[in-house]
């Protein structure tokens, strides 16, 4: 039951690479003094079946898991939520990747937990839009998320400044950047011409 209680989220694929049992870990470590607090977790992939065995041996009260829903109602189900999880691997490759969740989970102006490291991470930190913790420091992640829970102003800053950010990677914004970034290159370009 979700009704009336502090939603932690992660929606997207759950497979060894987004970490996803993170969250698991962090409910069980949560469920018998924090009830107000319920994890969400959205999506399919080749761990959910091991994520539910644990879920069912730890017997986890505070979790719900559902297969992957329309595209249509993600926008519903990341704004009912309080807090979005963002996780990648720690693997140098991902470091420069920002997956399509974390704009989705920003659009709707959520504060933000990232499991990861890189970009992201940089993202996230410097703009005060959340939270991050390394995979494995499930101690960080339930102090992350409790946090966010007892301070009501910590989450409208938090919102606030999701907002502020969102027009960044607006459509707008990217072309100005782009061609900033363009017209920066030809000048240096007919500068080593001449």
């Amino acid at each position: 039951d979700l009704n009336n209680k502090f939603i932690v989220l992660y929606a997207g694929l759950i497979s060894k690479a987004t970490k996803v049992e993170n969250l698991v870990l962090a409910a069980n470590e949560m469920q018998n003094e924090q009830t107000e607090i319920s994890f969400l977790i959205v999506g399919d992939g080749e761990e959910k079946q091991r994520l539910e065995e644990l879920k069912s041996v730890h017997n986890i009260k505070n979790l719900v898991m559902l297969p992957f829903q329309r595209r249509d109602l993600i926008p519903m189900i990341i704004s009912a939520s309080d807090v979005c999880v963002v996780s990648l691997p720690s693997i140098p490759i991902y470091d420069v990747d920002v997956p399509t969740k974390f704009y989705e989970y920003l659009a709707c102006c959520k504060p933000q937990i990232g499991i990861c490291g890189g970009d992201l991470a940089r993202i996230i930190s410097s703009n005060d839009i959340g939270f991050t913790v390394k995979d494995g420091q499930i101690d960080k992640l339930t102090d992350a998320i409790l946090s966010l829970k007892n301070s009501p102003s910590l989450m409208r800053r938090m919102e606030k400044n999701s907002s502020v950010l969102t027009r960044s990677f607006s459509l707008d914004s990217l072309a100005v950047s782009f061609n900033t970034v363009l017209e920066k290159q030809i000048k240096k370009e007919t500068n080593k011409v001449k």
